[in-house]
């Protein structure tokens, strides 16, 4: 072995002891509902909506929401009480006859960061929650108005520019099972961590194929003279 290819050989090792990946925190699905120019009640004390979507591979696993949208007759909430759902999916409706007990997860979120006027943008960190990439699930947010003076009904952000008969959203009271039907495109990020290979990989399997190539070079036979 040549004292070059030794030298090469030394620095992929000293490559390969260092983290090869790293995540990235990133919003990994948008639901692209621009601009917000609709308003679908989605509360407790009325309907609730769910949101299709599909996660790609190497992002699939949720740590975080973002969502818009407004109060009835401009009524601010004293405090929020949304309920975040991921759901399975039927053909065309979120599968889910009811709205606790067969969800993948509820997850209670009071008070989250809210800010702006009129309209609002909320956010709220989960605990990370592994899907499947590829295959299609429901979101349900939904805020609960009971406890408020007025009841002023909330109504979730969305979009009515771009829609199609694909965009189709799931609709239920809370004593009912789940239907469907084309609505406005709900607004909702997903964020989660996003996993890219870090330089010192990059720099390792591109002196692996140099090493491949000097190996090769090295070991060609030779053609016997006749």
């Amino acid at each position: 072995m040549t004292s070059t290819l030794r030298t090469v050989i030394a620095v992929i090792l000293a490559a390969s002891t260092a983290s090869t990946s790293s995540a990235r925190a990133s919003i990994i699905f948008d639901n692209v509902a621009v601009p917000v120019n609709t308003f679908s009640s989605s509360d407790a004390t009325t309907l609730v909506r769910a949101e299709d979507f599909i996660l790609a591979p190497g992002a699939s696993t949720v740590t975080g929401v973002q969502w818009t949208g407004i109060y009835a007759g401009a009524m601010l909430h004293a405090d929020d009480d949304f309920t975040i759902q991921f759901l399975a999916n039927l053909p065309g409706t979120p599968d889910e006859p009811d709205l606790v007990s067969n969800a993948i997860v509820s997850i209670a979120v009071a008070n989250p960061n809210r800010t702006g006027a009129g309209l609002f943008s909320y956010s709220a960190t989960i605990a990370p929650l592994a899907l499947t990439p590829g295959v299609k699930y429901w979101v349900s947010i939904f805020n609960n108005a009971s406890d408020e003076t007025g009841t002023p009904v909330w109504a979730w952000g969305g979009t009515n520019v771009g829609v199609t008969s694909s965009d189709i959203i799931g609709i239920r009271n809370m004593s009912d099972f789940w239907g469907n039907g084309i609505g406005f495109r709900q607004d909702f990020q997903l964020q989660g961590d996003i996993t890219v290979p870090e330089a010192a990989s990059l720099v390792m399997w591109s002196m692996l194929g140099v090493v491949g190539m000097m190996l090769k070079a090295r070991f060609v036979p030779r053609k016997r003279r006749a």
